[in-house]
């Protein structure tokens, strides 16, 4: 009867078996659960950088602000919860909440965008092969800059907007060349023109 029994209980085990919980990825030091594991690329330069993410990722692509970390962690970077918890952390936002606001009322440290992480690891997968290299701040990165970095920040463009560092595409050079001044002015007559070629109409028809 003993065995009959746990005959029974072994069949209803193997015909209903348990299913395996899938754990969720939850990043250490923050409350916000990361739904999908980071799959993107994975590179080495951000290798021993201190970063505190202090809000989501919004335009042009949605990132959550754990997303974000696990994208700075997968390529070489150590996540704090503070801009004082390290020496030379990169503070990140790109919306101007309460602690946003307040560190840029401190003047402490800039504030750079989420696309700056995006744009170097783009560049490190460009550059496979050679040494990681982190591309400089840009203006363009830049959501807040203390006062004392502005004129360095500014150095690591050319007049025109055109990087130094990183890699031009179709987008930015054509950014770069609508932002360029017209070289000749356009809205002169044909025969103040003429005029200072030293001919005339006649001599030309």
């Amino acid at each position: 009867e003993h065995k009959d029994k746990q005959f029974k209980i072994d069949d209803a085990r193997r015909r209903n078996p348990r299913k395996a919980r899938k754990k969720t990825l939850v990043v250490a030091g923050n409350d916000e659960v990361l739904k999908m594991p980071y799959g993107g690329p994975e590179t080495k330069v951000f290798d021993g950088m201190h970063f505190y993410i202090m809000t989501e990722f919004i335009k042009p692509v949605k990132k959550s602000k754990a997303e974000l970390e696990q994208l700075v962690k997968a390529n070489g970077g150590i996540i704090v919860q503070s801009q004082t918890a390290a020496k030379d952390v990169v503070c990140v936002a790109c919306r101007n909440l309460v602690k946003v606001a307040s560190l840029q009322k401190s003047g402490t440290h800039n504030i750079v965008r989420p696309s700056w992480l995006f744009d170097c690891i783009k560049q490190a997968e460009t550059d496979v092969g050679r040494p990681n290299v982190r591309l400089p701040f840009e203006p363009e990165h830049m959501f807040f800059v203390t006062e004392s970095d502005r004129g360095l920040i500014e150095l690591n463009i050319d007049e025109y907007g055109d990087s130094f560092a990183q890699d031009v595409t179709t987008e930015t050079l054509n950014k770069i060349l609508g932002s360029m001044p017209s070289k000749f002015d356009t809205n002169r007559d044909r025969a103040e023109i003429l005029g200072e070629l030293g001919a005339s109409n006649a001599e030309l028809d």
